[in-house]
């Protein structure tokens, strides 16, 4: 940061305004230099929650530099996933939005920890980070702290709680700039320059730059924002995800069913990286369509491997042309990653194109999940258990086709649920799509398909569940017949990442025909 101060580092989205590596830097320092007047140290844990803006990756690399533990937390959760977290980590001081204030103080009550929170903008009787930021005598001397063992808990991400409780899964310094690593290779962000003798022209400009829109509770945030530093990259930051601004940033900073606005052509765009989850094949040739100059991939991000374990590098021509040819593939093995496919009932390892779940060994995995044990991730060889569905074909190109505690038995048949969902987003009326497992009265039957979808505006009227339902399964195998039927709701419900909260979905739809 202090080799490339000249350097843009964040750029506004809203209001265009720019922050050096500098002035970055030295609210770092200040940050930093005031958590140890507090006492803070290696074995407390500092948190923040917050939405993106220019401060709020701030505490992070304070931490870093203290060598002090960060747990990151999202603001759309709930005050009961807020409050079960805070009990785990009860950190010592909290960096908080004024939007989450009150959810902050009520968790911090029920959990009955003192904790100081310092607040991003203005909120009487709070502490507020201009107060961080004022200058501090000897800051110009300050030096990040060394850290004694590189295998120490540096960050702490909870997972999104869609198997279980969320859990705390901790990453080690080591880990992380092992990975830091390989996404700068695989993302393409480029060399790290230095501009001390560099014009001022080049200096402001940069080499390139990245948007990323989610906050620092996921992995690709963290790892974006660190390899930004790495790399002299200036970050755009957003606070929310809008198509339209999205575009226009693509523009001047030189999504599919929105469309592309008029007078907007994206042609600084030249690589576009989705992860969580793997888009139809239908999307991501549509958003080469939109993008032709932009190379477009998947990834496969694991928290507990403090990142990527796949993704094509387009660096290699032959993984440029794998990735045209299977669009929906999230990649190959990154270097120091081992990978298997076994069955999960027999535990059987299963070979090219059989599908089962997805486990692994790397270089660069979790220290363990904080206050908890961590074998439960683990088989009884030590690999690590995704829980997601996956198989690999005879390029060993690795596809991720759904989370196991989704799949569901019909008869002998595994149903997986993201294929018949794929067909129902194929109807041009669908907006979202999500089936889920009905159980039978027999139990020897299993359960029964159901579909649940949401429907693109205006359509509500010119189609039926009827009708819906007989698209589907004029387009599905018959053991992948919607045998449960198909509902219509308003609105799918989210989780934070993103993903269907399939558990409040069932209770809606039931709570509905009740």
């Amino acid at each position: 940061m202090l080799l490339n101060r000249l350097a843009i580092a964040q750029i506004d989205g809203a209001t265009g305004e720019t922050d050096t590596y500098y002035n970055l830097l030295r609210k770092c320092i200040r940050i930093s230099i005031n958590l140890l007047t507090r006492g803070i140290t290696k074995d407390d844990i500092i948190c923040l929650c917050t939405s993106n803006h220019f401060n709020s990756c701030v505490p992070i690399i304070s931490g870093l530099f203290l060598g002090v533990k960060v747990a990151p937390l999202d603001p759309s959760l709930s005050l009961d996933d807020t409050t079960y977290i805070l009990n785990q980590i009860r950190p010592r001081i909290i960096f908080v939005s004024t939007d989450v204030i009150e959810m902050i103080e009520e968790a911090l009550e029920d959990v009955g920890v003192e904790c100081e929170i310092v607040v991003f903008g203005f909120c009487y009787g709070f502490t507020e980070i201009e107060e961080f930021l004022e200058p501090v005598k000897n800051e110009a001397k300050f030096k990040p702290l060394p850290v004694t063992d590189v295998k120490e808990t540096a960050i702490i991400l909870f997972s999104s709680g869609t198997a279980g409780p969320s859990k705390g899964i901790c990453l080690s310094h080591q880990a992380l700039m092992i990975q830091f690593i390989n996404t700068i290779s695989y993302w393409n962000l480029g060399q790290k320059i230095y501009f001390s003798n560099c014009t001022k022209e080049r200096s402001e400009t940069g080499l390139m730059t990245a948007i990323n829109f989610a906050t620092y509770q996921w992995m690709p945030a963290v790892a974006l924002l660190c390899c930004s530093i790495l790399t002299a990259t200036a970050r755009i930051i957003c606070k929310t995800f809008d198509s339209e601004v999205v575009w226009k940033l693509i523009d001047k900073y030189e999504f599919y069913k929105p469309g592309k606005p008029e007078r907007v052509e994206g042609k600084s765009l030249k690589m576009l990286v989705t992860s969580g989850t793997a888009l139809r094949k239908t999307d991501m040739l549509e958003l080469r369509k939109l993008l032709p100059r932009c190379f477009i991939t998947n990834a496969y991000i694991q928290n507990e491997a403090s990142g990527l374990l796949t993704m094509f590098d387009v660096a290699k021509p032959v993984d440029i042309r794998d990735q045209y040819e299977e669009p929906t593939s999230c990649g190959k093995l990154i270097p120091g990653v081992t990978c298997k496919i076994i069955d999960p009932v027999t535990g059987k390892i299963l070979g090219v194109n059989k599908a089962g779940e997805l486990r692994y060994k790397a270089d660069f995995i979790m220290n363990g999940y904080h206050k908890l044990d961590s074998s439960v991730a683990l088989d009884s060889d030590g690999w690590i258990k995704t829980g997601d569905v996956g198989l690999y074909d005879e390029k060993h190109r690795f596809y991720v086709l759904d989370n196991l505690r989704d799949i569901f038995k019909w008869k002998c048949w595994h149903i997986v649920p993201s294929v018949l969902e794929n067909v129902l987003k194929e109807h041009p009326a669908i907006k979202e799509a999500v089936v889920v497992g009905i159980p039978h009265v027999d139990e020897n039957i299993g359960e029964l398909a159901m579909g649940i979808v949401s429907l693109n505006k205006h359509m509500r009227r010119r189609v039926t569940e009827k009708d819906i339902e007989n698209y589907a399964n004029a387009n599905l195998t018959k053991r992948q017949q919607l045998r449960g039927g198909l509902k219509i709701v308003r609105q799918i419900p989210l989780r934070p990442t993103g993903k269907p909260n399939r558990e409040e979905l069932i209770k809606l739809v039931f709570s509905e025909e009740s």
